[in-house]
């Protein structure tokens, strides 16, 4: 975003990235059930708390660094960077979808060194 502050509530919105790199909103089920986001807290002036409906327990820490926002989360029990996510499910004949797992890849903090987590959650 150009401007140099976060606004106040929400400044974090889900959506898809298709695989052409446009991008697509997530559907109403998509985003109370699996893909959206579960709370946004504000911390203090441009840094919020995030809680993913899949990864509840994983919090994420929105905040500036080297004069950009970066998503910051535990990787491997590694403070990182957080670069991207795979979420593998499966929408069944109801519309729910039904996670499974989900990958996460970042950087260490310190470091730069890449590290990568599956988190399983249906098996």
């Amino acid at each position: 975003m150009e401007n140099i502050n976060l606004p106040d509530s929400s400044p974090v919105i889900a959506y898809w990235v298709l695989e052409n790199g446009q991008q697509e909103e997530l559907t109403l089920i998509q985003q109370k059930y699996a893909y959206g986001i579960h709370s946004q807290e504000k911390l203090e002036k441009n840094k919020f708390r995030i809680l993913l409906v899949a990864l509840k327990d994983r919090e994420i820490i929105i905040e500036k660094i080297g004069g950009t926002y970066r998503a910051v989360l535990s990787v491997n029990s590694k403070k990182c960077i957080f670069e991207k996510g795979y979420v593998k499910s499966k929408e069944g004949w109801t519309g729910f979808p039904q996670v499974f797992y989900v990958d996460l890849f970042g950087r260490i903090k310190e470091t730069g060194l890449p590290v990568e987590e599956r988190i399983i959650l249906n098996q």
